[in-house]
């Protein structure tokens, strides 16, 4: 449940800093970069389990990283779906690393 609402905040604000700060000029590719900075936001959320082992954690991160690379190279160009996977990897990174900091190794 809260996954979800996690994927709607991170595609929320996404969407207002592709749209209105960074201006991609196509809604296409400010949606498509939107819903990536969802997914990795809420995959982030979703494996920030403390129980889990990390090969599990990776597997599903890897999972993420596939999708938005099978999405990106159907519908847009090599350039976009790069930029779409660093944006992605640089958001599940930068929530691990903050929960990793944190004194319960999680930010549940």
């Amino acid at each position: 449940m809260k996954t979800g609402l996690f994927f709607i905040i991170g595609f929320g604000l996404g969407f207002v800093v592709n749209r209105w700060i960074i201006g991609y000029g196509h809604i296409t590719i400010e949606l498509f970069f939107s819903a990536v900075l969802g997914l990795a936001y809420a995959l982030a959320y979703f494996v920030d389990r403390p129980e889990w082992k990390l090969s599990k954690k990776l597997l599903i991160s890897l999972v993420g990283i596939i999708a938005v690379q099978v999405v990106g190279t159907l519908f847009f160009d090599s350039e976009n779906t790069l930029l779409a996977l660093i944006k992605f990897c640089v958001v599940f990174m930068s929530y691990n690393v903050v929960a990793s900091l944190s004194q319960r190794k999680s930010l549940r």
